[in-house]
């Protein structure tokens, strides 16, 4: 670790290594409570475990992370939004996610991570709809992609998803069964939680 410097994390956050990026990230973490290295500081690491965990809907790691991070460096700006990003999942505040990402203005290095991660959480919330739903009011789907009418209604027809005569109800398309085994344990504690945010927003 001791000849490790930023520019290569800012090589691997832009090539979206993210096992990679974890495992150096959780390494580093120990080696700073003891040790310089280089220009890497503890707010570089945390920034970037932060993303990981959040491309990969790793919350229970986010939670026992931000234990870790102290009250001054949560106050960093690339921490702080992620930290608040963060919440926002845990909360399952689906509609305010789309507006939260689109005021977001995190470093240049992390654009990668950040990219990835919207587009894991619109496959991760489409997923869930086709999962728990066979119909649902045009103007929630559009809410929680967080995009305008007209762009839902491209997604939507790309998607294959069946819009009614009146534009008003939208009935996904069936989740195909292999691709059940691809979205993972967590997806499916989840779709409780959608079922609640749709039917009280």
């Amino acid at each position: 670790m001791e000849n490790l410097n930023l520019a290569q994390i800012q090589e691997l956050i832009e090539s979206s290594n993210i096992e990679e990026l974890i495992n150096i990230g959780e390494e580093l973490e120990l080696e700073l409570a003891f040790n310089q290295v280089n220009d890497i500081t503890n707010e570089h690491v945390y920034t970037w475990l932060l993303l990981c965990y959040l491309t990969k809907f790793e919350l229970e790691n986010i939670k026992y992370l931000a234990k870790r991070i102290s009250p001054d460096q949560i106050k960093e700006k690339n921490i702080s939004q992620l930290y608040q990003l963060s919440k926002l999942l845990w909360q399952k505040e689906y509609f305010n996610i789309p507006p939260f990402l689109a005021s977001m203005d995190l470093d240049k290095p992390y654009d990668s991570l950040l990219n990835l991660f919207k587009d894991n959480y619109n496959k991760y919330i489409i997923n869930l709809i086709q999962l728990n739903y066979s119909e649902l009011p045009f103007d929630k789907v559009s809410k929680f992609l967080g995009l305008d009418l007209s762009t839902t209604k491209q997604k939507l027809e790309e998607l294959e998803w069946e819009i009614d005569a009146t534009g008003e109800f939208v009935k996904p398309k069936p989740i195909d069964s292999h691709l059940n085994n691809e979205i993972g344990i967590k997806e499916f504690e989840s779709i409780a939680q959608l079922a609640i945010s749709l039917q009280y927003n």
